[in-house]
């Protein structure tokens, strides 16, 4: 719980506990600046000196040093000692070449650190040195994740120098796809019929019989809805009963999937099952808790290598052995607006330009696709099959997965 000191009038002359920080890299902050200098990292000091937005991560950790405002953000950069030492750190970064990020903090601190810079460079000078560790590691890319968090974010209204107010809000620095926070947007993808392959999965039919037996879930099956969209799969998996958790990156999909959730398991249940997520941390739930991981059209939202990978280890982390994974993802020679898509310098599977030229997804061919599951002991049950299907103005093609947990999760 953070703490507050009152000044000599009452007020707080710690507002936001920034002591926290101080306390924490008391008999951290040295050592992380060298295991940074030395690119050898083995401490666990990323949370308290690299913060990060809330809603990240759902550790006690996480939780602890969360950044919950602009307010509080500007504060921790405006500290005469925490706001040094950020910047002594990212200069530390910087002092490297030729490498990525993953080859200097290891997974999943890679994605810590870009959450931490896309925050800290909306405050920033344009040339600052946390736009410079984005541009070094990330390409100049900014967490879309954090820029979304922040995007929900009350804008702040700051008295200027020359006595004029202006108002600021991450919205100006970044600007953000709102179609996933629509309200319609969230119905119109609840009002879909459940996908068909699921179905078939949990009744056994046809390709999906052998499978469903060996597989023996037992009479209700824990299963984990990996970006519900407005809650199709969730609220079938709920009314045949599954015993089903889910979770999704936009609140309005989130609001929606509750909403039609609780008419099947009663408000209290609907809130307990259904939360805001992202797909590389699931460190809300257990190692090794469910029979079946559901991410159709989820997993290709990752922005880099390193949040693909990070998304796929979590997803075989969570799954127990003998669970399946049923997956979606776009391929690479989709071109829904007629266009080809470009794979994103320095990257092996991202590409960009699927219907926005700027928007990222992670897009492997049939082959990589199995091999990067492979690479966290998930194999394929049935053979990865691909479906083009025509758009108004070009084409789609989805590879539809079905993933056996070989190994027990680490």
């Amino acid at each position: 719980m953070r703490t507050q000191a009152a000044g000599p009038r009452g007020e707080s002359e710690d507002p936001f506990d920034l002591t926290r920080f101080l306390t924490a890299q008391e008999g951290s902050y040295t050592a992380a600046l060298s295991e940074l200098g030395a690119v050898r990292k083995t401490g666990h000091w990323m949370w308290f000196v690299f913060p990060q937005v809330v809603g990240l991560g759902y550790s006690p950790m996480a939780e602890l040093y969360a950044i919950r405002s602009l307010a509080e953000a500007r504060a921790y950069l405006t500290h005469g000692v925490l706001g040094a030492r950020l910047r002594e750190v990212s200069r530390a970064l910087l002092s490297h070449r030729g490498l990525s990020a993953l080859q200097v903090l290891g997974s999943p601190d890679d994605l810590k650190l870009r959450s931490s810079m896309t925050l800290f460079a909306t405050l920033d000078v344009a040339d600052g040195e946390f736009a410079q560790v984005l541009e070094r590691y990330y390409g100049g890319s900014p967490d879309p994740l954090t820029e979304g968090i922040m995007r929900s974010w009350p804008a702040e209204v700051e008295l200027a120098a020359n006595g004029t107010y202006s108002v600021q809000h991450p919205d100006d620095t970044h600007a953000v796809d709102d179609m996933w926070e629509s309200a319609d947007v969230a119905k119109r993808f609840a009002e879909r019929p459940p996908d068909h392959r699921l179905v078939a999965l949990m009744k056994g039919d046809g390709a999906y019989a052998h499978v469903r037996q060996a597989w023996a879930p037992g009479p209700r099956p824990k299963v984990l809805d990996v970006g519900c969209a407005g809650g199709r799969n969730t609220v079938w998996l709920a009314a045949n009963g599954a015993d089903v958790l889910a979770f999704d990156a936009s609140s309005a999909m989130v609001a929606e999937t509750k909403a039609r959730l609780a008419e099947v398991v009663g408000l209290t249940e609907a809130e307990r099952r259904v939360r805001k997520g992202y797909l590389h941390d699931l460190s809300a739930y257990p190692t090794g808790e469910f029979d079946l991981v559901v991410a159709l059209g989820a997993l290709q939202n990752a922005q880099s290598d390193s949040e693909w990978q990070q998304a796929l280890a979590e997803t075989a982390r969570v799954l127990r052995p003998g669970g399946l994974a049923l997956v979606a993802n776009f391929a690479p020679d989709s071109a829904p607006a007629g266009t080809p898509l470009t794979r994103v310098p320095g990257s092996q599977d991202v590409w960009a330009g699927f219907e926005s030229p700027n928007r990222r997804m992670t897009l492997p061919s049939v082959d990589r696709l199995d091999a990067h599951f492979g690479q966290h002991g998930l194999l394929p049950v049935l053979p990865t099959e691909r479906v083009r299907v025509d758009t108004p103005r070009g084409h789609r093609v989805t590879l539809n997965a079905l993933y056996l947990r070989t190994v027990a999760p680490r």
